[in-house]
């Protein structure tokens, strides 16, 4: 009597399945997709063809990869403005009616002669205060930003920021209602350790990194920000408008 033999299974065909989940709305942006063992488990293929069948999502541009944490239906990238005048990451995500959080991570002095600290033109003798937040959007980071704020004018803005996780509320709170860009400077490049545990991404995928000045009323500045962004969930857009 001859034996029937199962046909092994096609990684093809998980894939597809995932692909119908994900294209019908049924996972949604942000979801975890299956573990490499659960796939595995669930359609009767081995590890590397589960992880086949997720890589070829994420080529797509359908699935994400976040260090520590698997894979996750791809987030759209956001076109993130860079803004002449009040530039503020919650407002201009806002604006794209997409979800979107900052959480404050820490605030430290440090040395005046950093390379962003002096940007501030500190005199002789004053502080300069570096707050860290992480920047979300649907509950994943997506950005860090260190901000530098000089403690002649805006000693304890680091509390206020923990707070309220908002630097223009905090600036407000200061008398600073209105700031402008001064400059904007953008550049690729490996992520640190620290920055690719917090942005959940491995080391070897390479970031945004922007920085720029930002100046009161009177031109002075008031603050340095530094945002380091996943380069597979942001698109940056520079938008300089004349006075």
């Amino acid at each position: 009597m001859k034996k029937t033999l199962k046909s092994r299974p096609n990684w093809r065909d998980a894939y597809r399945a995932l692909r119908h989940e994900i294209d019908n709305g049924i996972l949604k942006p942000g979801d975890d997709l299956p573990t490499l063992t659960n796939l595995a488990a669930k359609s009767g293929l081995s590890v590397h063809g589960s992880r086949r069948v997720l890589e070829s999502l994420c080529k797509e541009g359908r699935a994400q990869s976040w260090q520590g944490k698997g894979f996750r239906v791809a987030i759209p990238q956001i076109s993130l403005v860079i803004a002449t005048k009040n530039p503020n990451f919650g407002l201009n995500v806002a604006k794209l009616g997409i979800e979107a959080n900052s959480e404050f991570v820490s605030s430290k002095m440090i040395n005046l002669r950093e390379k962003n600290a002096e940007r501030l033109k500190p005199h002789k003798g004053n502080k300069v205060l570096l707050t860290k937040m992480i920047r979300k959007v649907r509950g994943r980071p997506i950005g860090v930003s260190s901000d530098y704020f000089s403690t002649t004018h805006l000693d304890g803005i680091d509390k206020i920021i923990a707070k309220t996780n908002s630097i223009s509320k905090a600036l407000f709170v200061f008398g600073v209602n209105e700031y402008s860009r001064d400059f904007t400077e953008v550049f690729c490049r490996p992520p640190t350790q620290h920055e690719s545990l917090l942005l959940e991404i491995p080391k070897s995928q390479f970031v945004f990194q922007t920085r720029g000045t930002n100046v009161d009323k009177h031109r002075n500045p008031i603050q340095v920000s530094c945002g380091v962004w996943r380069a597979d969930c942001v698109n940056l857009k520079i938008e300089y408008k004349k006075e």
